[in-house]
This record gives structure tokens, C-alpha cells and sequence, in this order.
């Protein structure tokens, strides 16, 4: 009986430590994806002159598969399950600002400051960002976007 809760107390120890190391290996998958579409993007913007217009979660966006990117994930391909948003917003002065957006387990945008602005307003181009549960890529501030 002395054994079977000596077991049972280390492993109620261990589990946490082992939970929060899968997620962090999760996120460190999700950053790899980011930096793949920063590279796959750069390139397509220094063929065509612009970026791809905005697209919705879980869409590539347009003109990006195959020929600059070979996959983008969805939840089947995702170990938290969640998605990749391509967004493109206007940006202060003019252009737009262009970045990659996981958004993480509970696959919504946590920015508070409403319709991605917080996204738009932290980093620089190729920073990969926090925001709650979501991690970004900034592409570029002000980029010209494809018509």
C-alpha cells in the first residue's frame, strides 16, 4: 500500500512538469511553422512587388501553395489542433501591416485591443510575438498588398 502512494504522489508531481514541457514543444513546432511563412513570404514579395490579400483562418493565402510554400497546416496537422491565419490590416500612414498568426488552443485571437491592432503595433518585421495563447510572425508594416 506504502508503494502504490509513493507512486501516486510522484507521479501527481510529475505530471505538470511533463504537461508544460508537450506544450512547450508544441509552441516550438508552431514558431517553426511561422518562420517557414516568413521565408515563403519574403520570397513571394520579392518576385511579385506585394503580399497576398488577407485571407481567412486555415486558408494559405492566395498564389503561396505550392509554388512559395509546400503545405499550410491545419488542425488535422496541428498537435494543439488549432490553425494559421495569413492577415493583412491597414496600417497607420499607409500600406499595410502583414503577419502570420497561430492561434493557438482555443483557436481565437486574443488581442483585447480589438481587429488585430495589437498585432499591428508590436514587433518588427521577422519578431515572432506573444499575445496570450496565440504566437505571430510580423511579415512587414507597411506592405503593398496583390490586387
Amino acid at each position: 500500500m506504502l508503494v502504490v502512494i509513493i507512486i501516486g504522489v510522484l507521479a501527481a508531481l510529475a505530471l505538470p512538469r511533463f504537461s508544460a514541457a508537450a506544450k512547450k514543444a508544441k509552441y516550438a513546432q508552431a514558431r517553426l511553422y511561422l518562420k517557414y511563412f516568413y521565408q515563403s513570404l519574403t520570397i513571394f514579395y520579392t518576385e511579385t512587388g506585394c503580399y497576398p490579400a488577407d485571407a481567412f483562418p486555415n486558408i494559405p493565402p492566395a498564389g503561396i501553395i505550392p509554388q512559395y510554400a509546400d503545405e499550410w497546416p491545419g488542425p488535422d496537422r496541428d498537435p494543439m489542433n488549432s490553425v494559421y491565419r495569413y492577415a493583412q490590416w491597414p496600417a497607420p500612414g499607409g500600406g499595410n501591416w502583414i503577419g502570420v498568426i497561430y492561434l493557438g488552443p482555443n483557436i481565437i485571437h486574443d488581442s483585447s485591443e480589438g481587429s488585430g491592432s495589437f498585432y499591428a503595433n508590436h514587433g518588427n518585421s521577422g519578431d515572432i510575438r506573444e499575445y496570450g495563447d496565440d504566437i505571430y510572425i510580423v511579415i512587414e508594416h507597411s506592405g503593398a498588398v496583390c490586387n
